[in-house]
């Protein structure tokens, strides 16, 4: 993983920065702190990897994934990416502050009625990013 305290230097390139969140501050402490190194299906399970796939699969998978994001309403997606995105900058109430500013975005968005309708209806919902 990162081995730089195996050979007497201190981590670089973010690593103390991110991996604490990625994985929480007891894991990433155990691996920088012992420079272990973990295989494909560690990672995925501490949640340094969304998921693990045979390289044969891996643009079937990957393409998939994609596909699944892009069919959702592109509004909410830009809104969430912000909130998650800069959320690791604020406090809880500043989240919250922000989640009640997008709510009229998308509670008057025509994607929404459309995912209503569609889920009314028990159909595919066509958003359309308006």
């Amino acid at each position: 993983m990162l081995a730089y305290t195996r050979v007497g230097l201190s981590p670089d390139l973010g690593g103390t920065w991110l991996m604490p969140r990625i994985m929480g501050l007891a894991k990433a402490s155990e691996l920088i702190f012992t420079g272990d190194f973990i295989d494909a299906s560690e990672a995925e399970r501490i949640g340094l990897l969304n998921r693990v796939v045979p390289a044969a699969d891996l643009e079937r998978e990957t393409m998939e994934l994609a596909r699944k994001i892009a069919a959702n309403p592109p509004i909410a997606l830009r809104l969430a990416k912000i909130q998650m995105h800069k959320g690791l900058l604020w406090d809880l109430d500043t989240a919250l502050d922000v989640e009640a500013g997008f709510a009229p975005i998308v509670m008057t968005s025509k994607d929404l009625q459309e995912g209503l309708a569609a889920f009314a209806e028990k159909r595919k919902a066509i958003f359309t990013g308006e």
